[in-house]
């Protein structure tokens, strides 16, 4: 009986270690006063913002996107509703994110930071679009402004003010080795199996495997107890 309950744990263990898939639903983008245009290593207009996420697990959160932006729904409108996601390894912003998108890993922590330090902050719509051309300044630049580099903006209201502050902050916080360890996850969304678009979200809370594996571990120390 312990035998079984020691492979039972270690498989659902390891299931949980090793992936995680489901289902989410998105609203719209939280664009504020409209979608802007970028320059640099993607040049367009753009809808950007936080996009309101509801996953089957029951989290429900704002995500930003961290794709490459000519293949981003940012460049076609509001997003579908229902997608499904992978969340296999994890996907650490913080160490994996060059093997995931190209990206130098540095960024995928400058991105992890902004997305930690101001995502429940931002609450205001302008506040949200800020972010997340924060976010992709860090990701696709190495400076610390929208004005010029690999990517720039040429937005000139609240929202350039929002997002300049975001990164002044970040400049300060990697400059005085003051980023710390915090760590977000990506999250790949696909449809019809076909891969849509990544986001950067918050790291997500033991799945019911792991639970599960907890639990049947706990049945077996209990059960070792009884017998001794």
């Amino acid at each position: 009986m312990r035998k079984f309950l020691i492979i039972l744990a270690m498989m659902a263990l390891m299931s949980a270690a090793s992936a995680w898939a489901g289902t989410v639903q998105l609203g719209g983008w939280t664009d504020g006063t409209g979608g802007i245009t970028i320059q640099g290593v993607f040049s367009g207009t753009v809808r950007l913002g936080a996009v309101p996420a509801k996953f089957d697990t029951g989290l429900e959160t704002n995500l930003y996107c961290v794709s490459e932006l000519n293949i981003s729904l940012g460049q076609g409108g509001q997003p579908s509703s229902a997608y499904t996601y992978d969340y296999t390894g994890p996907y650490s912003m913080n160490t994996q994110w060059a093997s995931v998108n190209g990206a130098n890993n540095l960024n995928g922590q400058r991105a992890s930071w902004l997305y930690v330090n101001f995502s429940s902050a931002a609450t205001s719509a302008n506040q949200q679009a800020a972010l997340q051309l924060a976010i992709w300044n860090a990701i696709w630049d190495t400076d610390f402004t929208l004005t010029g580099g690999t990517f720039s903006s040429t937005v000139s209201d609240d929202r350039f003010t929002f997002a300049q502050s975001y990164l002044s902050a970040l400049q300060t916080a990697q400059n005085d080795n003051k980023m710390g360890t915090v760590d977000a996850s990506y999250y790949r969304l696909y449809k019809n199996g076909v891969e849509q678009q990544g986001f950067i979200g918050p790291v997500p809370e033991p799945g019911l495997a792991l639970l599960l594996g907890l639990g049947i571990g706990g049945v077996f120390v209990v059960s070792r107890r009884m017998t001794k």
